[in-house]
Order: C-alpha cells, then sequence, then structure tokens
C-alpha cells in the first residue's frame, strides 16, 4: 500500500506540473513578457538612471543640488564601461562559492 501512495502522489506532482508549466508558458506569450525576461536575465546600465537624475539635479535651481548632480554624471561616465551583473554572473558566483565551501575541512 505504500509504494502505490508513493506512485500516485508521484503521478498528481507530475500533472501538477506540467498544468504549471503550461500555465506560464500561456502567460509568457508576448514581445512585452520576452522583453521584461530580457531586461532581468541581462539588466541595463546603472550609469544611464544615474546620469539621468544627475542632469536632473544639474539643471535644478538649486545651488546645493548642482554639485551632488555634477558627481553623479561623472559616475555615470565611469559607470559605462561595468557590465552589470545578470543571471548568469549569479550563478557562476554560487558555484564557486559552493565549490569553495565543499574545500574546507573542518
Amino acid at each position: 500500500m505504500g509504494s502505490g501512495k508513493l506512485v500516485r502522489s508521484s503521478a498528481e506532482s507530475v500533472a501538477r506540473r506540467a498544468e504549471e508549466k503550461a500555465t506560464t508558458a500561456a502567460a509568457l506569450e508576448g514581445a512585452e513578457a520576452a522583453r521584461r525576461l530580457r531586461d532581468l536575465a541581462s539588466p541595463g546600465s546603472p550609469g544611464g538612471a544615474l546620469k539621468k537624475v544627475g542632469v536632473a539635479l544639474v539643471v535644478a535651481p538649486d545651488p546645493v543640488t548642482t554639485v551632488a548632480g555634477a558627481a553623479m554624471v561623472a559616475s555615470s561616465y565611469a559607470l559605462r564601461n561595468r557590465k552589470p551583473a545578470g543571471l548568469d554572473d549569479l550563478a557562476a558566483e554560487t558555484r564557486r562559492v559552493l565549490r569553495d565551501m565543499k574545500s574546507l575541512s573542518l
């Protein structure tokens, strides 16, 4: 009787997973969903947003914001060549940390 429950439970689990995959695939159809997934997999450069905020602060009439805005614009140019971390970078770093943890001996 125990193995029958296990088989039935496994079959139900496979059926639920198939249903969830079909629901997810149906929800991901369309250009907007594809763009959002692409942005998630490889995010844009943080320098672009930093530059926009910096320019807005420079243009603001308050003289204090001009200094902060100029620093943000300069930082955006420094960040221009840096690649933001993506999902592949996260996976590689996780593998490296796990490998290092396995090599530790207690």
